[in-house]
């Protein structure tokens, strides 16, 4: 049915100069275009004047004549018209399977290739991509799809650049999403740990976190009670885990300044 097709729509390309020989009779037509269709069928022909010129060796050996007419002398008189068809015969093929589920699967296919193997937007990752998808193909449709690529070239290129920008772009919500969870895995964690801690270990930590903190940004360290339970309420609220810190720098002032002193001395001594 395929070469059906493919050959009654190649008759229509050819030329009227070739209409008015006089062997171009219904069967030598019928004859003549099963034998180029069967020619571009069975060989991996591609859509070039290199391969043209294959064409017509192929087509002067393989049916020296047809109806009695010499091949050699149609290739001689009429090359130019057989070029035409040559070329045609790419478009009609590729038509005859070109559909909306065609490029679907072809896209579909690209997309597996890019988020699988991780492809980037550089031309030869988009020569490594469409073998994939042919590779991935079963070996009796290889040939057709590739014509397909071939004749949709700068539209499947231009896909294949724009699957891979929406698969960075993916990537980068997902490590967004993943960083997301961790921190938020984090603060699970650092919760758990201040829920848990005395008053005393409690006030120590935060020494600390004030003292590191104010180091980037102030001259000098404040070493008072008040200081210090005003930056925890800034930075943390008024109640932070169910504890106030100007509840704690009134219980226990002498103890924080203590640890703010202590804090201070050491961090001097490390810098």
């Amino acid at each position: 049915m395929a070469f059906a097709a493919i050959w009654m729509e190649l008759e229509a390309i050819i030329l009227s100069e070739v209409t008015h020989e006089e062997y171009f009779t219904d069967e030598f037509r019928k004859a003549f275009f099963e034998a180029i269709a069967f020619i571009m069928a069975e060989n991996h022909l591609e859509e070039n004047d290199a391969d043209f010129e294959m064409f017509l060796i192929m087509l002067a050996t393989e049916y020296g004549e047809i109806h009695g007419v010499s091949i050699s002398d149609i290739i001689n008189y009429y090359k130019e018209d057989l070029r035409k068809i040559y070329y045609a015969y790419f478009k009609v093929n590729v038509s005859m399977y070109l559909s909306k589920n065609t490029v679907n699967n072809i896209l579909a296919k690209m997309q597996d290739a890019i988020q699988t193997y991780d492809l980037g937007p550089t031309d030869v990752d988009f020569h490594n991509c469409t073998d994939i998808v042919l590779e991935d193909l079963p070996e009796n449709e290889r040939q057709v799809y590739n014509d397909i690529l071939l004749a949709k070239r700068a539209y499947f290129e231009q896909s294949f650049y724009n699957l891979v920008y929406i698969n960075h772009n993916m990537k980068g919500e997902n490590r967004a999403l993943e960083e997301k969870s961790h921190n938020m895995k984090f603060e699970e964690r650092r919760r758990q740990k201040i829920m848990a801690m005395e008053d005393d270990e409690f006030i120590r930590h935060f020494c600390v976190e004030f003292i590191v903190a104010t180091n980037l940004t102030t001259y000098a360290w404040s070493e008072t009670a008040e200081e210090w339970a005003e930056w925890c309420t800034k930075e943390y609220g008024e109640h932070y885990y169910n504890r106030s810190f100007y509840s704690l720098a009134a219980d226990h002032k002498h103890y924080i300044e203590e640890c703010l002193t202590n804090a201070i001395n050491i961090i001097r001594d490390l810098l």
